[in-house]
């Protein structure tokens, strides 16, 4: 069993919150995607298990920023090794 390095987690949470970001954005994301303004990630466990599931929720839609929260899941405990918000 291998623990997902933290820098994976990382840009798993990274691209997943891009991906929403671009569905609530609208047709503008097209021409231009969405790039991270911030990003603060916290590990409070280690995931355990071969894998993660990241998922992100989108909380506000402004005029240029779009609020994004993301959470990662291990697959053993379903508990929440990351959660980020920016």
């Amino acid at each position: 069993m291998e623990m997902p390095h933290g820098g994976a987690v990382v840009a798993l949470i990274d691209r997943t919150a891009g991906t929403a970001a671009a569905d609530a954005g609208g047709p503008n994301t097209a021409a231009r995607p969405p790039a991270t303004v911030d990003l603060h990630v916290r590990h409070p466990a280690r995931a355990e298990g071969d894998r993660v599931h990241a998922s992100a929720e989108v909380l506000k839609v402004g005029r240029r920023l779009i609020t994004v929260e993301r959470r990662v899941t291990d697959e053993e405990a379903g508990r929440w090794p990351s959660r980020t918000s920016a």
